[in-house]
């Protein structure tokens, strides 16, 4: 499934490090940029883009892609469905007598 990368977060693990990686600062500057090439402040790009990354979060946990196969087999399982086993009878026989 798809990961958020933690910039701040790997920003402070590094901070003692000797790795290359972007600074509060440089962070700041590019979103302030950023706000200024779209013509709106740092408060608005940033939920902007908060909203956006949360739908596009919603939508790929919300949404199940099946391959072409299992697409095929899901679809035959629909048109032919199998007789139900002694288990689920029996299931089903206990769910009716507990409501």
């Amino acid at each position: 499934m798809w990961r958020v990368q933690n910039t701040a977060a790997a920003i402070d693990a590094a901070k003692g490090a000797r790795r290359k990686r972007l600074t509060d600062a440089q962070i700041k500057a590019l979103v302030q940029e950023a706000a200024a090439l779209l013509a709106v402040d740092e408060t608005t790009f940033v939920a902007d883009a908060a909203l956006a990354l949360a739908r596009q979060t919603i939508d790929q946990w919300e949404r199940t892609l099946l391959t072409a196969e299992d697409r095929a087999i899901f679809l035959a399982a629909l048109a032919a469905p199998a007789e139900p086993s002694d288990a689920l009878l029996d299931a089903v026989s206990l769910r009716g007598k507990a409501t």
